[in-house]
């Protein structure tokens, strides 16, 4: 009976259940119990989505939470959860109320102060929902209290392609939100939130296309888009997420840089420098060009490093006699540092400016694949110039053998006194992270 109410009325279908809990005497089968938890799972889930009156307007779809209908369905669903587990059945619970819109298009969410004051008294967060995007808040991040109504408005911008130096922007779904205070007939602009606003931006797109896919948030007084590396990409559900200070517009864009002197580089290092070039992580050396056979510093392998592991960058403290603060890359040998990343080589030096070789490469990615709690198993066999390699970097070049992570120059040679070279730690790097993602 629950179930047949639940798709006419969410209300009706609660007391249904409520009726059927508090005629229920003794002990509960096991089936009993897993078909209440299955209908209670989803009433409650129902009665926490609330369905906002829409009206269209210019466009415009104007929509406002009841507050007299908010208030009776938390009260049925905080009664129907706790007869629920006074019968000892457990059913999932969130205190995230959704407001869900089912267009995508210009619209504008209007929250009395009384569903405000409501959702903060229960401790609940509310979270807009469009076809494609959801924005989270909890009512307390905001100053509500001398405030007629807040007003959360998101309008889809189609940016189609933006070229400029070398690189192709290609939108994948870009809005622009902002929250917005009423007071009488006045209307200010929220700039900042008491606690994180979470943002999340759904795409679709090949597993090849969404390698290069990043979140960007367009800063008005630079005029430009500007990725966020705090963005988080979920590749199986197809989302980015990212907690917010302040709203604006944000975005999914394809980035492609146009390198001219990667035709003659091996394929999956064009390919590694093209992603990790759009997840910004590494640089060309101008606007057009990558150098894919230049040898790569110990200090811009530590920048790499840093960058793959996502730390925040540390101030410099002066570890290394030869590292000045005011380089640019002194944060970065800091952060990799504290992380264990690197030693230097002796004399409190590190040779910033010196070519790193192939097997302090591979160190050094060891320790980070091992910093990211991952074990790594000892190859059966080695490379063919294992007998070059220096004795304490011969098991490790064994351990990345054996992850993938390195594979050699050819004819099964690690060529370990060579230097490394800007297309080679691209590779390197581009495996590490998905060594990372692996679970």
């Amino acid at each position: 009976k629950a179930e047949k109410l639940l798709e006419e009325d969410v209300q009706k279908a609660a007391e249904a259940l409520l009726g059927i809990l508090n005629k229920a005497t003794g002990t509960l089968s096991k089936g009993e119990q897993e078909e209440i938890r299955k209908v209670a799972t989803e009433v409650i889930q129902q009665l926490q989505s609330i369905p906002p009156k829409i009206i269209t307007e210019e466009g415009k779809a104007i929509a406002k939470v009841d507050a007299a209908f908010l208030t009776k369905n938390m009260e049925i669903a905080t009664k129907l959860l706790e007869k629920v587990k006074a019968k000892g059945i457990t059913v999932p619970e969130t205190n995230i109320l959704t407001v869900a819109m089912k267009e995508e298009k210009s619209s504008e969410i209007q929250f009395q102060k009384e569903v405000l004051t409501f959702m903060d008294q229960h401790n609940n967060h509310v979270q807009v929902q469009f076809p494609n995007i959801k924005v989270t808040f909890a009512p307390n991040a905001i100053e509500y209290d001398d405030t007629d109504q807040i007003l959360l408005q998101m309008t889809p911008m189609k940016k189609g392609e933006i070229k400029t130096n070398n690189i192709t922007y290609t939108d994948y779904n870009t809005y622009d939100i902002d929250m917005v205070r009423v007071i009488g007939k006045q209307r200010s602009k929220i700039n900042q939130f008491n606690k994180k606003v979470e943002l999340q931006i759904h795409y679709q797109a090949s597993p090849l296309e969404e390698e290069k896919l990043g979140l960007y948030y367009y800063n008005e007084e630079k005029q430009s888009w500007e990725y966020i590396k705090q963005g988080k990409q979920d590749k199986q559900n197809k989302y980015f997420t990212v907690s917010l200070e302040q709203l604006g517009s944000y975005g999914i864009f394809h980035y492609a840089k146009d390198y001219v002197d990667l035709d003659q580089t091996y394929t999956e290092a064009r390919y590694a420098i093209e992603v990790l070039t759009a997840k910004h992580m590494i640089k060309g050396v101008d606007d057009s060009h990558y150098a894919p056979n230049q040898s790569v510093t110990r200090a811009e392998f530590a920048t790499l490093l840093v960058n793959a592991m996502d730390f925040s960058l540390k101030q410099y403290q002066g570890v290394f006699q030869d590292v000045q603060g005011t380089a640019w890359y002194a944060p970065y040998v800091q952060t990799a540092y504290e992380a264990g990343l690197i030693q230097g080589q002796g004399e409190g030096k590190y040779n910033p400016q010196g070519k790193i070789t192939r097997e302090e490469m591979a160190v050094m990615i060891a320790r980070a694949y091992e910093y990211k709690g991952k074990e790594a198993t000892l190859a059966t066999d080695g490379f063919t110039d294992e007998g070059e390699i220096s004795s304490w970097a011969k098991e490790v070049a064994r351990k990345m053998k054996a992850e993938g992570l390195i594979k050699g120059v050819g004819n099964n040679n690690f060529a370990p006194k060579k230097d490394t070279l800007r297309s080679d730690a691209a590779v390197m790097m581009y495996r590490l992270i998905n060594g990372f993602e692996v679970q």
